[in-house]
């Protein structure tokens, strides 16, 4: 299990480092102790290329979430 634990470490801090993202497991970790812990709702969201930097326009894998998760009315804002 600690090794499992370990590479999960090493690959999560891969990821962020290859992608250019901060480490959001402080954030966590700090909400996790926190009274209102149990009112927090976490949800995807997405952003504009203009800020995300992403080349193309819509990724296929987030609007098909998107979609299971929102109805056929979710459609792809830059598309």
């Amino acid at each position: 299990m600690k090794a499992s634990a370990e590479a999960w470490r090493a690959a999560r801090s891969a990821i962020i480092q290859a992608n250019g993202i901060s480490d959001p497991n402080q954030f966590f970790q700090t909400l996790l102790t926190k009274p209102y812990l149990k009112n927090v709702v976490i949800s995807p969201h997405f952003y504009p290329p203009s800020i995300s930097q992403q080349t193309q326009k819509c990724a296929p894998a987030p609007w098909t979430s998107a979609r299971v998760c929102l109805g056929p009315s979710a459609t792809c804002p830059l598309a």
